[in-house]
């Protein structure tokens, strides 16, 4: 950090620099970037994992997928609207200290795309319980929602905007449960298919995807049609 300010720099990039350090020393990394921007006046450009970090240190959020700009806002956006599902997904599977009762995470099922060969379409969309065939049409560009100062990469972005929906929303509790269940069949197809075949560039054909949008339900849709049953 040192050598990086020597210079007085009008940016400084910190690429995950809090990775495999215990709180303590965290804390102490992160003060230290606080009193360097102080020191010189400079922007900060900080990529990290940790939305924790991000909670504490940023002013404006770029959330990436694939190495493709997904959404972009104010830490007050991407935190507390969230416009696109892998944002929403994100948020969902950190541990929260304001909840009121023990909850299971909201995990992401699947795994991140082969950047050699990406899915067609929005890079996400083999993951998102959102997906239909729309969204395999064309990759989607980041336009504004909730103000010009907010955008995100999502042609289902309108819908999320009207109904204001939680990661429970949209993420199933169990679905971790689906993933290892998944991996576990891929596993045992795997070890019964012959190496020639593999060899051969057999693939595993893609589940079918809904031609319609699939419904975007709210905790609170889902208790209100409870009451009216």
């Amino acid at each position: 950090i040192a050598i990086a300010i020597a210079n007085q720099p009008e940016v400084i990039i910190a690429d995950e620099p809090t990775t495999a350090l215990d709180v303590t020393v965290q804390a102490q990394v992160l003060e230290v970037l606080k009193t360097a921007q102080d020191e010189t006046g400079a922007a900060t450009v900080l990529i990290t994992h940790d939305l924790g970090v991000v909670a504490g240190m940023v002013d404006r959020v770029l959330v990436m997928y694939a190495g493709r700009a997904v959404e972009k806002g104010s830490i007050d956006d991407i935190f507390y609207r969230p416009r696109m599902p892998y944002s929403i997904g994100l948020l969902g599977s950190m541990p929260r200290i304001d909840a009121g009762d023990r909850q299971r995470l909201t995990p992401i099922k699947g795994s991140p795309p082969s950047l050699i060969n990406p899915p067609p379409g929005c890079p996400f969309g083999p993951r998102c319980p959102l997906h239909y065939t729309k969204c395999d049409e064309a990759e989607p560009d980041l336009y504004p929602v909730d103000g010009d100062a907010h955008s995100a990469a999502c042609i289902r972005a309108d819908e999320l905007v009207q109904a204001d929906v939680t990661p429970e929303d949209i993420f199933s509790a169990d679905s971790v449960d689906a993933t290892l269940a998944a991996a576990a069949a891929i596993g045992e197809r795997a070890e019964t298919t012959e190496a020639a075949e593999v060899g051969a560039g057999s693939r595993v054909p893609r589940a079918e995807v809904p031609t319609e949008p699939p419904p975007i339900v709210t905790r609170h849709d889902a208790h209100t049609g409870q009451q009216e049953d």
